[in-house]
Formats: structure tokens, C-alpha cells, sequence
């Protein structure tokens, strides 16, 4: 059997029902197989992942709506990852991502029903290989449709509680030393193929990790070409973003620290509200700084405890030409600002972000762990109560419980609430409540 004809179908493949999938899949491990004595040196691992979540939440702030809303979410990952020669290998990652009782994306409901909704979708596909090898020094690239995590994703992350999760398409290279790796990378956010001018969205950077200092550069260059809604030729975004990320253990202790600055240029039509005329040019000019200190007992519970600030700058005058509001660009925002992710997308007046966390084992096989955040914005907002000038949100609690004791699978459960300030609900005590949000979540890896 020809091991090219393999990854050929492989390749093919054009999606179909999870009944197809799994016999397509089936058939394909089994060629696999066969090809391996083939290719003298090559091994092959198939591995996945089955989880699902069910979700309540009510994140009104308006008593007069006190609806909860309930969902249950299911994504399923496949993993195959071909190695030849110690050097280089492939990785495919097929994913079904879905809710409960939806409609597929042809408008026909999904369960129940004797319908194909195609939903197999490739999440990571690529390939990985060593190209120069002295000693502990070398060279590697990796092409193709991948996830990729820097530091500790504040700023760039694969966002792996979301059903689908963020996955990019483009080429990474890097150099490797004793104490530094070096890496350019070339990412594609969007492709317009565009045959008169260059439309497109491009992304590239550059990550330095220095070992012994427990420290991680980027330099990260966004360019949308895009012109086609500006009266001139101003393009939709050139910004650079500077960061870093040090981390370091002493002792008992832990310490993180992310931080980045943000500069460039953007036309108004990315600025809500639009403050000036359209096609106007706006320098940016922004920043991020978060800092976390830790406690590890070192107790027969395991018990830690953790304090930090995560602020992220707002503008204090939209109408001059400098924007200050820092861009969280592709981060994993459900890790950082509350797990209710009421600030996901940050805003004008940015984002101030207080908060505290403990967990500890309850006994064997079982954990719990709570979060408490005071929110303030970076820059004052017109209160949505009285119209007076305020930072005040509001405050919100995380409380997890997880447990490993059946073997092979991860069960968790957690509940939040956010008690919003009246500035920020835009109403008093009399008509607010707080809000809301309760989950189960089980997860089994083969």
C-alpha cells in the first residue's frame, strides 16, 4: 500500500456526519497502520478527547428580567501524529464542535432529526520538523493550521475553554540554543486574494525566550491592508505590540508578570463611537501591565493562594488624535477577568482588574478553588445611573470544584456571581440583581 495515497485521502477529506467521521476515521487509522512498515521509521499515535458542559446563567443586571438561560455544549477532538525519523512529523486534529439540540448550518435541527450538518472541521493541521541539529542547537520549523500559546496567554492564547477554540494558519521558524530560542513567525488572519491590490490581514512577529532569566519577548506586527471602507488610503490597522512575560519560583513563592505597549496607526472606522470625520488617523498608544504574586503551603492539601493586578489602559479623551484604549488582541480572556467573561472585549475606558485566589485539595482526587475580582475602569465613564463621572463596575466570585477519582475522567463544577455597582447596572438596589452563572463540565481524554 502506498503510504502517500494516505495522507492523500487524509487530505480529502470534505466533512460529513459524525457517523461518517468515525468510519472514515476507522478506516484511515487501519491504513495508517499498514503504512507504517513501509516508512522503516515512522510511528504513528492516534489520541482524543470527548467533553461536555452544560451551562445555566443570567447575566442581567435588570430585575424585570430574571430569565436563566441553560445550554449544553459538547466538542470532540481527534488526534493522529505521524513521526518519521526522530525529526519531523505530522499532526492532524479533526473537531466537532456543537450545542445540544442547534440547528446545523444548513437550518435543519440536529438532533433527532435524520440530518447531515458537516460539522467535522479540521482544527490543527501541520507539520513539524527539525532541519539543522548540532548538539543541543538546531533549527525547526512548523506550516500549516496550528494553535499557538505565548507566555501566559494574557496575550496570545488558544482559548481551550471555548468549544471551538482559536487555531491560525501560517509558519513559525526558530532557532534553539543552550539558554535562548529565537522564533519569527508569519500568521494569516485574513485572505482576500484580492487580483487589483493587497486587502489582506497579516500578522508577524518575533519571540525571543531567554532560559536562565525565566523571560519571554515579542515583537508583533498587525497589518490589515484593507482600504475599501476609508475615503482615502489610509490602511485598517499597522500596530506593533512590545511585550514580555517573566516568571519565577523562590522559595514558596511564585511571581508573574506580563506587560506590553502598544503603538501605531488606525482610522476612525475602528473606534466606536467614531469621534471625528471618517478616514481620520488615530496614533495608538496604549499599554498593559499585569503582576501576580503566589503562596504555595506546601501542605498535605496542596493549598496555594494568589494576589495580582491586571490593568489594561483606557482613553481619557476621545476626541484628540491619540488612542490610549489597549487592544487584548488574541488572548484567553475567560483565564484572566473573571470566569462570567463580562469583559472579554475590554472598551473605551479600559479595564482595572483586583483580585485574589486560594484552592486547596479537599481530599484525595477532589479540589476546590474560589476567585474574587473588584473591577474598576482605567479612565472615567459616564455612570448609567445618575450621568456622573465614575470608575466603579463592580465585583465578581468564581468558585470551582473538581475531582480525578474516576479514572480516566476530569469532572468539574463551578458558580459565579457578579454584583454589579449602580453606576455600572444602571439601576438602584429596588430594580437590579446581580448575575448569575452555574456549570458541570466532563472531560475524557483516550
Amino acid at each position: 500500500m502506498d503510504e502517500y495515497l494516505n495522507f492523500n485521502i487524509l487530505l480529502n477529506y470534505k466533512g460529513g456526519s459524525m457517523k461518517s467521521f468515525v468510519k472514515y476515521l476507522l478506516v484511515l487509522v487501519l491504513m495508517l497502520t499498514f503504512a507504517v512498515p513501509v516508512i522503516a521509521d515512522s510511528e504513528v499515535e492516534v489520541t482524543g478527547q470527548v467533553r461536555v458542559r452544560g451551562e445555566m446563567q443570567r447575566k442581567s443586571f435588570d430585575a424585570n428580567n430574571d430569565h436563566f438561560q441553560d445550554f449544553t455544549m459538547m466538542r470532540s477532538r481527534i488526534n493522529i501524529k505521524a513521526k518519521v525519523d526522530n525529526n519531523a512529523y505530522a499532526f492532524v486534529q479533526f473537531q466537532d464542535s456543537r450545542t445540544f439540540g442547534d440547528y446545523t448550518q444548513f437550518g435543519d435541527i440536529q438532533s433527532s432529526g435524520l440530518n447531515d450538518g458537516k460539522n467535522v472541521d479540521m482544527h490543527q493541521a501541520y507539520i513539524e520538523a527539525t532541519i539543522w541539529d548540532n548538539d543541543e542547537k538546531y533549527i525547526g520549523f512548523k506550516g500549516g493550521r496550528f494553535e499557538f500559546n505565548w507566555g501566559s496567554q494574557r496575550l496570545l492564547g488558544s482559548v481551550d475553554w471555548h468549544n471551538v477554540g482559536r487555531s491560525w494558519e501560517g509558519g513559525m521558524l526558530w532557532y534553539k540554543a543552550d539558554d535562548y530560542t529565537f522564533t519569527l513567525a508569519t500568521l494569516k488572519a485574513l485572505e482576500l486574494n484580492d487580483t487589483d491590490y493587497n486587502r489582506d490581514f497579516d500578522i508577524y512577529a518575533g519571540l525571543l525566550n531567554l532560559k536562565e532569566l525565566n523571560l519571554d519577548l515579542m515583537a508583533l506586527y498587525e497589518l490589515d491592508s484593507d482600504t475599501t471602507a476609508l475615503a482615502t488610503d489610509i490602511k485598517s490597522l499597522k500596530r506593533w505590540t512590545f511585550a514580555g512575560y517573566y516568571t519565577r519560583e523562590y522559595n514558596q513563592f511564585t511571581f508573574d508578570l506580563d506587560f506590553a505597549y502598544q503603538t501605531g496607526n488606525m482610522p476612525d472606522t475602528r473606534i466606536t463611537p467614531a469621534p471625528v470625520p471618517n478616514s481620520s488617523e488615530f496614533d495608538i498608544a496604549a499599554y498593559m501591565v499585569a503582576f501576580e504574586v503566589g503562596y504555595d503551603l506546601e501542605n498535605d492539601y496542596n493549598g496555594t493562594f494568589a494576589f495580582g493586578i491586571d490593568l489594561a489602559s483606557g482613553d481619557d479623551d476621545l476626541t484628540d488624535s491619540d488612542y490610549k484604549v489597549f487592544d487584548d488582541l488574541y488572548y484567553t480572556g475567560h483565564k484572566f477577568n473573571g470566569y462570567m467573561d463580562y469583559f472579554l472585549h475590554g472598551g473605551p475606558n479600559g479595564l482595572m482588574n483586583l483580585y485574589a485566589k486560594a484552592g486547596f485539595d479537599i481530599t484525595d482526587g477532589w479540589r476546590i478553588g474560589g476567585n474574587f475580582h473588584i473591577f474598576r475602569s482605567a479612565e472615567d465613564y459616564v455612570s448609567n445611573f445618575d450621568g456622573t463621572l465614575t470608575k466603579s463596575i463592580g465585583s465578581e466570585f468564581d468558585l470551582t470544584v473538581s475531582t480525578t477519582r474516576i479514572k480516566g475522567i476530569n469532572m468539574k463544577w463551578g458558580a459565579s456571581m457578579f454584583i454589579a455597582n449602580d453606576d455600572y447596572a444602571g439601576n438602584t438596589d429596588d430594580a437590579k440583581q446581580s448575575g448569575f452563572w452555574i456549570y458541570e463540565q466532563t472531560t475524557i481524554n483516550f
